[in-house]
């Protein structure tokens, strides 16, 4: 009995450290942080990345194995002083968000810091508060990191100015209002002027107000591109144009284009933000724009043809729906919706997420936009 006894007692023992050394519960992936929007296009030939995009017309519940996600673009891609010209540095938490008064011309006469390099910090006082000022559009271009760049001056022929809307992913560790900000501007620009190619410069015409902060970039000394001292309104915070007022640069104010549907136009969806609470609203936007041509640019839409959309949660059900409404000049409409407190929450441990698809008469929809609903 004793050895019996002595038997139990060491087998006790041994299972106890087993337990003891088996790993802990992983524990459930949980919901990244922050709400900002993406882009999803459809077709997904202007997308700026493949993140909040799908190949198919129709939500699926489970998304594909190995569908991207959104992910920090490498340096290079982000830009010569990135982190200050997406107000992304440990010093942009000091600049004066209330814009002060300014001229593009004010800002080309400014005299660039010497010794100025790729890491130096944020200069003082120039990059230290945000400026409002008026300019006329000269061109656009999509950035490596899936921002624009755009070109301003005084004048329709005028020294040239560089205005930057970063990337998302370019925009980590700036606070949550700048991001938002950023990304607000950057649809406003969107949805007045549409979306230009990454290859080539797309001219641009008519104006607008532009709310930033200057930065100093790199020098451009022909000037053909942007400020030989390398001054920039990097980011843009705020992008507005007159009522009525359109992109074109032979025709910066003409009339509302009268509605073509037809086979060779395109929609892109924009969804903000794309992560949301029960009982938080959600804007959709729909575009309507010519494809380019090779090597050319995008054209943005007429003004006149039906769109409409439907939002769906995880599980499929559909929880708003609007249109059909008109676009208006420049090709775009807009809803927005509250998410109902019932709606399905996104499983973020399998990447399944709830979709909005968008329709226009005459038009062939290839894709939808992600929507993640959270607590």
């Amino acid at each position: 009995m004793r050895s019996l006894a002595a038997l139990l007692t060491a087998l006790l023992g041994a299972a106890l450290v087993l337990l003891a050394a088996a790993p802990a519960p992983r524990p459930r992936a949980q919901a990244p942080a922050g709400g900002l929007p993406y882009r999803a296009v459809a077709p997904a030939l202007a997308a700026d990345s493949a993140a909040g995009t799908l190949p198919a017309g129709t939500p699926t519940a489970t998304l594909p194995a190995g569908t991207p996600t959104a992910t920090l673009p490498p340096a290079s891609a982000c830009g010569y002083r990135a982190a200050v010209r997406a107000l992304a540095d440990p010093a942009a938490a000091a600049v004066d968000r209330t814009p002060a008064s300014a001229t593009i011309g004010g800002l080309l006469a400014l005299d660039r810091p010497p010794g100025l390099t790729a890491a130096s910090p944020r200069q003082l006082p120039t990059e230290g508060r945000a400026v409002q000022l008026t300019a006329w559009l000269r061109g656009a271009i999509r950035t490596p990191d899936g921002g624009i760049d755009l070109l301003i001056s005084t004048s329709p022929d005028g020294p040239l100015l560089r205005a930057r809307f970063p990337g998302l992913d370019c925009t980590e560790g700036a606070s949550e209002a700048d991001r938002a900000a950023i990304e607000a501007a950057r649809i406003a620009f969107i949805n007045r002027c549409g979306v230009p190619t990454a290859g080539s410069w797309r001219p641009l015409g008519g104006q607008a107000v532009l709310v930033g902060v200057p930065a100093w970039g790199e020098p451009r000394p022909s000037g053909a591109d942007g400020a030989p001292t390398g001054i920039e309104l990097a980011p843009v915070l705020d992008f507005a144009m007159p009522q009525g007022a359109t992109c074109d640069p032979s025709q910066p104010f003409g009339p509302t284009p009268t509605p073509t549907p037809g086979a060779a136009l395109e929609m892109l969806i924009n969804v903000n933000p794309i992560r949301v609470s029960r009982g938080g609203q959600v804007t959709v936007t729909i575009i309507v724009q010519e494809p380019p041509p090779p090597g050319g640019t995008p054209v943005p839409g007429p003004a006149g043809i039906p769109c409409s959309y439907t939002a769906y949660d995880r599980a499929l059900t559909p929880i708003a729906s609007g249109g059909p409404s008109p676009t208006g000049p420049g090709g775009t409409v807009s809803w927005t919706f509250t998410v109902p407190p019932d709606a399905a929450l996104s499983d973020y441990s399998t990447n399944t997420h709830g979709r909005v698809t968008p329709a226009c008469q005459g038009l062939t929809a290839r894709g939808s936009a992600r929507l993640e609903i959270v607590e």
